[in-house]
């Protein structure tokens, strides 16, 4: 079964990140699909299949687990 994507994350997943908004878009990426249930590796995997070198692994590791944090479930 395919993961379950948002329509609205979906479509920003869509687009090319504009730079100087990577950052928080990526936030809104990962805090859905987050809620979603998916892994932390798996959030992992699919933004940095989007986002380009010069957004570190660190970057993305910092803004999924603050998206963990602000997800209770």
């Amino acid at each position: 079964m395919e993961p379950f994507i948002p329509q609205k994350t979906a479509e920003s997943l869509a687009q090319p990140p504009v730079t100087g908004t990577r950052h928080e878009t990526a936030l809104k990426e990962a805090i859905p699909l987050i809620g979603e249930g998916w892994s932390h590796a798996r959030v992992f995997s699919f933004l940095r299949s989007k986002y380009q070198e010069d957004v570190t692994d660190e970057e993305l590791h910092g803004i999924i687990a603050w998206g963990e944090k602000k997800n209770p479930s």
